[in-house]
């Protein structure tokens, strides 16, 4: 499915056409709550924080989903291992969406962090659009 999306963070706005993936299941990862009710008493000061799960994408044997985190404007990859012992914290890959996105995938030149601006919003609104949304008080 094809749609249009925008998501105004601080002033950028992230825009474009989206194609939002399916969920290979329409689940969650199991103790969603209970890890990302970690993650916010372990990196906020925030008293509300809004994360927005997306579906679950399979890849071979694994899985993955990705979580947009509003208040810290960061986009963190979740992939599940041991679910009572593994931080959300801890991710191979937490995108800060004011340093790490650049405006064209040309722009990322080899890097291994940058991602383009098309991909960040087709994440976010995946996340927003397709996802669960959590609302977590610290």
């Amino acid at each position: 499915m094809i749609t249009k999306f925008s998501v105004l963070i601080l002033g950028v706005a992230l825009s474009g056409n989206l194609t939002v993936l399916k969920a290979a299941e329409p689940t969650t990862f199991p103790n969603s709550e209970v890890i990302l009710r970690s993650l916010v008493q372990e990196k906020t000061e925030s008293p509300t924080n809004h994360l927005y799960v997306s579906p679950i994408k399979k890849i071979g044997n694994g899985s993955f989903a990705w979580v947009y985190w509003k208040e810290k404007r960061q986009l963190i990859l979740w992939e599940p291992f041991d679910s009572g012992k593994w931080k959300l914290s801890s991710s191979r890959r937490i995108v800060d969406l004011d340093k790490d996105v650049v405006p064209t995938i040309d722009d990322i030149k080899g890097s291994t962090y940058l991602v383009d601006k098309k991909w960040a919003c087709t994440t976010i609104g995946d996340c927003m659009k397709n996802g669960k949304e959590y609302i977590i008080q610290k």
